[in-house]
């Protein structure tokens, strides 16, 4: 029996990974639990000519998105120097190919430690920056960003820390 390729590529978590309880201390920020008011809406991860293999970094981005989004909706931070990255619904929207790109996403996939620390480390662009199409091959998908892409994505990290 062949054995399906989900996208995720299992290793060891090393010492210097951020993970709960070691470099960030436990907080609870949403008493009920409920995020899905604040979910990203319209992510596909799989297009009409490729599976882009890249669920880490789609989760990765949804994670941050998520909780970007709630302290917009509450009003715990102001958008104005974080606009490039709102969407057209009010969401911070971020690039789910520049970081699958950035993070180093092959045909068999990624680890769960490289897009979390890509995005700590390098930031993302806006997602209508650098968006994903159903008329992108892999090769057009998985293109190296622009110049452009990749010194807006750092911006990001002025307003952020993505632990």
């Amino acid at each position: 029996m062949k054995k399906f390729n989900t996208g995720l590529i299992v290793v060891e978590p090393r010492p210097e990974d951020y993970m709960l309880g070691s470099f960030i201390p436990y907080q609870v920020v949403l008493p009920d639990g409920n995020w899905s008011k604040y979910f990203p809406r319209g992510e596909r991860q799989k297009f009409r000519r490729i599976e882009t293999m890249a669920c880490v970094s789609y989760a990765t981005n949804d994670s941050a998105e998520t909780q970007i989004n709630r302290m917009i909706k509450e009003g715990i931070i102001e958008t104005e120097l974080i606009k490039d990255w709102i969407d057209e619904n009010g969401d911070f929207n971020l690039s789910d190919r520049f970081l699958a790109k950035m993070s180093g996403t092959t045909e068999n996939g990624n680890s769960l430690n490289n897009p979390p620390e890509t995005l700590r480390k390098f930031g993302c662009c806006p997602e209508k920056m650098w968006p994903g199409s159903d008329e992108f091959s892999w090769y057009d998908y998985y293109r190296i960003p622009s110049k452009e892409a990749i010194a807006k994505a750092k911006k990001i990290l002025d307003y952020f820390d993505f632990n």
